[in-house]
C-alpha cells in the first residue's frame, strides 16, 4: 500500500536518527500492523 506524502512528514535523515529510539523490535516484526515511519508521522502531525 502506498500513501501520499505530506509536507509535515519526517525526512529520511530525521527518521534514521530517531529510529533507534523508536524500534523496540525489528522493523518487520509480525506484531507490527503499521510501519513505524507512518506511526511517527501521525504522532508528529497530531502534536502540531
Amino acid at each position: 500500500m502506498t500513501r501520499r506524502t505530506s509536507p509535515s512528514d519526517v525526512d529520511d535523515e530525521t527518521y534514521h536518527f530517531l529510529l533507534p529510539y523508536l524500534a523496540l523490535s525489528p522493523e518487520h516484526a509480525p506484531q507490527r500492523k503499521y510501519p513505524l515511519r507512518d506511526v511517527l508521522n501521525a504522532l508528529l502531525w497530531m502534536s502540531r
